[in-house]
């Protein structure tokens, strides 16, 4: 679950990844059944980790990704673009 802008997303994101709203944590938290852990996925694996702590409390397993997508981009898949907040 990518939890940063929608912009940030649009531009570049891991795939599989779904991009956090208001509809996405209502099915999460829907009936309590999420079976599957949870990845929260930010810019650099630092503001992830309160949405990965309320989900954890709210949601079940859940953790964040080491690093967020720019450590994903550099360590798992290079094709995956990196950037700088605020460019």
């Amino acid at each position: 679950m990518d939890v940063r802008s929608r912009e940030e997303f649009e531009a570049v994101h891991i795939e599989g990844a779904v991009l956090l709203s208001q509809d996405v944590m209502r099915q999460v938290m829907a009936d309590g059944s999420n079976t599957r852990p949870l990845v929260i996925v930010d810019h650099q694996g630092k503001q992830g980790l309160d949405a990965a702590a309320y989900f954890m409390v709210t949601a079940g397993k859940c953790s964040c990704l080491r690093g967020g997508i720019d450590a994903w981009s550099q360590e798992v898949d290079p094709k995956i673009r990196r950037y700088r907040m605020g460019e």
